[in-house]
C-alpha cells in the first residue's frame, strides 16, 4: 500500500509530465500555424508614429521621464 509521501510523489510527478506535454504540444501548434516565423517584423508592428521605437514617452505619475531630466541639463 502506497504511503501519503509516494503518492503525493506520484501526483506531482504526473503532473509535471502532463504539463510538459503541453509545453510541447502548443510548440508544435506554434511552428504548424506560423507563429515563430518573422519575430523581427511582428515585434516592431505594435510601435505607431505616436510611439517610435526607441523613445520612451511612457512614465509613472510620480516620476519623471529620463528625456525630461536630459533636457533640464
Amino acid at each position: 500500500m502506497l504511503e501519503w509521501d509516494n503518492l503525493l510523489i506520484i501526483a506531482v510527478l504526473v503532473l509535471a509530465v502532463a504539463l510538459f506535454a503541453s509545453a510541447i504540444y502548443a510548440l508544435f501548434w506554434a511552428s504548424k500555424n506560423g507563429q515563430l516565423e518573422n519575430f523581427d517584423k511582428n515585434a516592431k508592428s505594435i510601435f505607431t508614429e505616436e510611439e517610435p521605437e526607441g523613445e520612451v514617452i511612457d512614465t509613472f505619475p510620480s516620476r519623471k521621464s529620463a528625456v525630461e531630466k536630459s533636457s533640464k541639463r
